[in-house]
């Protein structure tokens, strides 16, 4: 029985196949043909667009540092804006992040990473590299030493 119906079935798929063959080759009339006079030219349209400027300063999703552009000083009545500098005495240590910590766990010595004006260190207590020495280190925050002023970051 079961064979039987696979007959069937194969000469019921042979006739639909026939049925669309002979469709797309065979069943085409004059009519279908389209005549395109080439020698009729259209009017031409003129295109004209506004004039647009690209702003690209939104967030790179891929780096994390921002580029700042330099601002030159703003003149108002012939007299310059300076921009802000550091006082006398005041330091900033606004390009050092503290990154991670690496601990071993035999000897428990602790080992952070910092990335300090783009670069990437790893110091110990009491390390000292481009004039940044590590004070302390904590879980979550490092206390750092820098031209005579100290300050704690956190992660």
């Amino acid at each position: 029985m079961k064979r039987k119906f696979t007959y069937l079935l194969l000469v019921i798929v042979i006739i639909i196949w026939g049925v669309i063959f002979y469709r797309l080759f065979f069943l085409r009339t004059k009519s279908e043909r389209v005549i395109i006079n080439l020698t009729e030219q259209k009017p031409h349209m003129k295109i004209t667009s506004e004039p647009y400027e690209l702003i690209a300063d939104y967030r790179d999703p891929f780096f994390e540092q921002r580029v700042v552009k330099h601002v030159p000083p703003i003149l108002i009545a012939n007299h310059s804006i300076e921009p802000h500098l550091p006082l006398k005495g005041q330091v900033e240590i606004l390009p050092l992040k503290f990154v991670g910590l690496i601990q071993n766990p035999s000897t428990k010595k602790q080992i952070t990473l910092i990335n300090f004006e783009g670069k990437d260190f790893m110091m110990g207590k009491g390390d000292t590299k481009n004039g940044v020495t590590l004070l302390e280190i904590s879980a979550d925050s490092i206390k750092v030493k820098y031209q005579g002023t100290t300050k704690i970051f956190y992660k």
